[in-house]
């Protein structure tokens, strides 16, 4: 939460133990434009370039790119969602079609 005053720390039990779930932030979260933001047209290179090896599985070389990211990447308290129940062409992810 943005300006967080309350000072009230929310913790959680995940496999390797107690983590922070709570953080306070400097400011609220907004979405910026790419083109005024260089930091965001990397985010979204990167982003693209991800979207584009998860698409060409085919690919050796796309492959060997996501291992390295998952490898970079990989976090034992990671919680992932289901993507099966997930339905990205919904704004709230609802598992039932949208269209």
């Amino acid at each position: 939460m943005a300006g967080r005053i309350d000072g009230e720390k929310q913790h959680v039990e995940i496999c390797s133990g107690r983590k922070l779930l709570t953080y306070s932030l400097a400011e609220p979260i907004v979405f910026g434009k790419s083109h005024e933001f260089p930091g965001l047209q990397l985010a979204d290179v990167i982003a693209s370039a991800i979207s584009c090896a998860k698409k060409n599985r085919e690919d050796e070389e796309a492959n060997a790119w996501l291992q390295q990211i998952d490898d970079a990447h990989a976090v034992d308290d990671a919680i992932l969602p289901d993507a099966a129940r997930a339905n990205v062409r919904c704004l709230d992810g609802c598992s039932i079609p949208c269209c």
